[in-house]
């Protein structure tokens, strides 16, 4: 092996030679090219940064073909939290610094993480979503004779449809099996829940456009509720006049259908609505004083705030109480605590807000294993669940791993988990208990699980050897003073 030149050698003289002769002339052109390049390089940057931007809005176009193509194969809960998560990330990405309320008295206010809480003594709700086994996957196949008829004090059965301005629900045995729950609790409220997403031809959106349809939807509930003897029901339209490109009249034709269908039930039936939790979209989507002279309460979906998407590839709390450490502007909203407030802002009773809370969590892939905090850049799903969304059960198989890295992180008051390039946000008992205290302390409404399907309702995967182990832990907390 040659481990140095020696000068004297004729070779390396016949090398250096033309170097040694070589003019200024020729370093000047040389430096030229260098610039040009330069130049040339940063131009073919630029072009690409913009059809980068091209192609995002032209993501946003067709946002309606992705979120509403044909039915896949995975699970209506993951479906349906795809959606959402789109959604939501289509919020986050269209935020602009001129429409940022953190600078306003009001934007103040709710931002703010750091209150005198005083506590009130009043009867919480639980208010836990079920979706139907025969429209789930195999993996959370949950029955009506599993629930305890005391867990909730409202269960939602999920999913219901609009068809030619009509309610449409096809698992009806499940209603009569839910209904036996009530032998053994006669104060539980059964609502069912008719889920949408908003495009212009959508069936919702056409049915809320006229009075005449309107009306017809709402006799059609009504013979719904009567004849299975539900105690009422729950819109989870995702979203009202959203996106920006569709029309913003639905919001007021959404606010008259509740209006309508309050003047048409009286007292008999309940009324909720799930709504969306960054502001952007509520903006936009919700008139909150009228919705709040209608509605018994609404579900803040305070979830999916953060999920893995091509155009935000960077990992995030799935659903904190409050703004991480690293969060700046925008960012600073997409928490619990900062939607809360919100809707509180906006003329919302505290008695009918219900804070959600997710028995599941969202997994991303690591670019680079070793940057696993918030804001580490992914390059996909994780490799457990459907989409990045994993269920309670598949999230303690995850922590149980020998590798697993479990934090609790102090800001957001959520936890997150590692292990090599994948990375999970999740929700623990210890984080739901920090949500239920903190739903007690403001005097909300109560607690909102989505859903009963996700958590370890077996009882015999997660570490606590006990049915619906996170459900049971926001009712200890959230009903007991002491705690």
């Amino acid at each position: 092996m040659v481990l140095f030149q020696n000068h004297s050698d004729p070779k390396y003289q016949l090398l250096e030679g033309p170097k040694k002769k070589c003019s200024c002339v020729a370093h000047s052109w040389a430096i030229f090219g260098l610039i040009v390049l330069s130049i040339t390089i940063t131009l073919i940057s630029l072009v690409m940064i913009w059809d980068q931007i091209k192609q995002m809005q032209r993501k946003t176009e067709t946002l309606d073909i992705v979120l509403f193509g044909p039915k896949r194969e995975n699970s209506d809960v993951v479906r349906f939290s795809e959606y959402r998560v789109l959604s939501y990330a289509l919020a986050n990405g269209s935020y602009s610094p001129s429409t940022d309320r953190l600078n306003k008295a009001s934007g103040n206010k709710i931002n703010s993480n750091v209150e005198t809480y005083q506590h009130v003594e009043k009867p919480y709700a639980l208010v836990c979503y079920y979706v139907t086994p025969s429209r789930s996957s195999s993996v959370d196949r949950l029955y009506p004779d599993d629930i305890d008829a005391n867990l909730c004090t409202h269960i939602i059965i999920s999913f219901a449809t609009v068809h030619n301005n009509s309610l449409h629900f096809a698992d009806t045995d499940i209603v009569d099996q839910l209904l036996a729950l009530k032998k053994n609790n006669t104060n539980l409220k059964l609502l069912l829940s008719v889920v949408s997403f908003s495009t212009s031809s959508d069936a919702f959106a056409t049915m809320v456009s006229t009075e005449a349809n309107r009306k017809m939807f709402v006799e059609s509930v009504t013979r719904v509720l009567e004849v299975y003897s539900l105690d009422g029901i729950d819109l989870d339209w995702e979203f009202p006049a959203w996106p920006e490109t569709r029309d913003v009249i639905q919001r007021d034709q959404f606010t008259e259908l509740l209006k309508e269908m309050r003047t048409s039930f009286g007292s008999k039936f309940m009324i909720s609505v799930a709504v969306a939790a960054p502001y952007v979209i509520s903006d936009r989507a919700y008139d909150v004083p009228s919705m709040a002279l209608y509605v018994d309460f609404v579900n803040l979906m305070c979830y999916d705030y953060h999920a893995y998407v091509w155009y935000l590839p960077f990992t995030g709390p799935n659903s904190p109480l409050f703004s991480s450490g690293i969060d700046v502007n925008y960012g600073t909203t997409l928490n619990t605590n900062y939607t809360v407030h919100y809707w509180i802002d906006r003329g919302m009773p505290r008695s009918k807000i219900i804070v959600g809370m997710p028995t599941y969590g969202h997994s991303w892939t690591l670019k680079y294993p070793n940057i696993n905090g918030y804001g580490a850049l992914a390059e996909g799903y994780g490799s457990i669940g459907e989409k990045g969304f994993v269920s309670y059960r598949k999230i303690c198989d995850f922590t149980n791993l020998k590798d697993t890295v479990t934090v609790f992180d102090g800001n957001t008051r959520v936890p997150y988990a590692y292990n090599d390039k994948e990375w999970l946000s999740f929700d623990n008992e210890r984080s739901l208990s920090y949500k239920a205290e903190y739903i007690a302390e403001k005097g909300l409404g109560g607690a909102m699980i989505f859903s009963l399907n996700q958590d370890d309702f077996e009882g015999t995967v997660c570490p606590e050897r006990v049915t619906f182990p996170l459900v049971k832990r926001v009712k200890m907390v959230i009903l007991d003073d002491l705690l």
